[in-house]
């Protein structure tokens, strides 16, 4: 996949992410929320009747509030009640006291039983009419945009209204049963943004109504939002454009920005790994071109010196054993076994070399495996020092027993090295494990290094100054022709062979 698609993509999954955002956080956020509730507080002057066929009551101070506040939810349908309490300022008589039950849909605002029209301002209010059955109005009526203030630093919408024939009986329980109408007219500002009210003020004229005719009057006053309530209002409105605008711009854009930027990196970041990737691909495809080339030419050349080496070293050796037939004193039966030790070493060395650069098929045959220890450790000059502990159980394994024997060989030798002069012991454990037998060589040398663990198989690699650095890598190689495993680990050390038992 190129850079570009990738960016594309990536781009494409972060307008995805900023969609359901949108959809789902500022959709919600646009609702109208499940707890919403407003208080207003109003004041104004109002006269009254307080006796059918008597008189206004003189002019007095009235102070009103009026509360919305949603009391249940039912899936989008919001119920509200909706209450006005007016009071006498100074007397503290309720004069006037309604409550309503609003269903409205909290998607659209809009009321959802028995009337029409919105239940209040939607958001982002344009400058046109609205047809509301607002609950402060007590009946249904068309909001007029009149024009634009500034309450508070805050840009609001003046609106009008007029609602006419307005049956309001309900509300003077003390004139029953006479029919009693209302008309008001109102003034009201919104927060355009959030569709929030700042203030309102209305009017109203209220009347008994006899066969259609107006009869007496009933109430004539007017009201209007106190400096505390406008100020709390503005305030609300102020924070809630503030949330509107942290959640439609600047969370999308942080969204979008974050995203883009980890986009960005993460691309940078794959290509080059990509490209280290495929650096070290090469650099590790030219340094095992150069090694293979180096062991080749090392091969080639070790094996030719090897051949040309053991023929003089079979005729040392044999003339070694017509010596020794000869010589009867201690001094010189001393030489002669220091020469053997020393043809011992080469042929073995000799053999690492034969073995590593030989790939020979194999010669499967049905052995013994502690008759192939003995074998092996017969043709070993063990020190007086060692002692070697042979497997109590024993199994047969398919094997070719020339490698296998070479493969033990280059362990017990190394054992032998790893422990030198002083006391120790090889303990040879076999166990059967599935379908693999294990074999553990384990020695009382001391730890290995852990550079020494991680590269004992390689080849040339050796923590001895005799040492080829090829027994262990040829031993590796014919273990894995058998399709088996070798490894090695510290405390103690112990070589592992892992052998099929039926070879595939």
């Amino acid at each position: 996949m190129n850079i570009k698609l990738k960016l594309i993509l990536g781009i494409f999954g972060i307008f995805i992410t900023i969609f359901l955002w949108s959809v789902f956080v500022v959709g919600e956020l646009h609702k109208m929320p499940t707890d919403y509730e407003i208080i207003l507080e109003q004041e104004g002057n109002d006269r009254i009747l307080n006796t059918i066929g008597g008189e206004l009551s003189d002019p007095f101070q009235l102070r009103e509030i009026f509360r919305v506040k949603v009391v249940n939810v039912e899936g989008s349908v919001l119920e509200i009640y909706s209450t006005i309490v007016g009071k006498d300022s100074a007397t503290g008589e309720i004069i006037f006291d309604s409550t309503v039950i609003y269903f409205v849909d909290r998607d659209t605002r809009k009321h959802v039983k028995d009337v029409e029209g919105y239940f209040s301002f939607p958001q982002n209010v344009k400058k046109q009419n609205y047809e509301l059955f607002h609950p402060i109005v007590l009946g249904p009526a068309t909001f007029v945009f009149e024009r634009i203030e500034t309450i508070n630093d805050l840009e609001v919408y003046i609106f009008s209204c007029e609602s006419l024939d307005n049956d309001l009986s309900y509300a003077f329980p003390k004139l029953e049963p006479k029919k009693i109408i209302f008309d008001g007219k109102c003034r009201t500002a919104i927060e355009p943004v959030t569709g929030s009210p700042i203030s309102f003020e209305l009017d109203w004229d209220i009347y008994f109504v006899e066969d259609g005719v107006r009869g007496d009057q009933v109430e004539l006053g007017g009201k209007k939002s106190t400096e505390y309530s406008e100020f709390e209002l503005a305030e609300h409105a102020k924070t809630l454009k503030q949330v509107y605008f942290l959640y439609e711009i600047v969370i999308p854009v942080l969204i979008g920005g974050i995203l883009f930027s980890v986009l960005v990196g993460i691309i940078i970041l794959n290509e080059k790994i990509k490209s280290d990737f495929l650096n070290m691909r090469k650099t590790i495809k030219l340094e095992k071109l150069v090694k293979e080339e180096r062991l080749t030419a090392i091969g080639e050349l070790s094996a030719s010196i090897a051949h040309d080496i053991r023929n003089p070293l079979s005729v040392i050796k044999l003339s070694n054993e017509i010596i020794k037939k000869t010589v009867h004193d201690e001094k010189g039966l001393n030489e002669i076994k220091r020469i053997d030790r020393s043809i011992t070493r080469i042929t073995h060395q000799l053999n690492q070399v034969l073995d590593f650069v030989r790939k020979t098929p194999l010669k499967l045959e049905k052995f013994s495996l502690n008759h192939v220890l003995e074998g092996t450790i017969k043709t070993m000059e063990i020190p007086p020092n060692i002692s070697i502990n042979m497997p109590q159980d024993d199994f047969e394994v398919l094997i070719d027993r020339s490698k296998m024997e070479s493969v033990f060989y280059n362990i017990f030798f190394n054992a032998i090295q790893a422990i030198e002069n002083q006391k120790g012991t090889i303990t040879i454990r076999t166990s059967e494990e599935g379908d693999l037998i294990k074999l553990e060589f384990e020695n009382d040398g001391p730890n290995m290094p852990d550079e020494a663990l991680s590269k004992i198989f390689e080849p040339l690699f050796t923590t001895k100054q005799k040492g080829t650095g090829l027994g262990l890598c040829a031993a590796k190689i014919s273990v894995e022709q058998h399709k088996g495993t070798i490894s090695v680990t510290n405390n103690p050390v112990t070589f592992t062979i892992k052998l099929p038992i039926i070879l595939q």
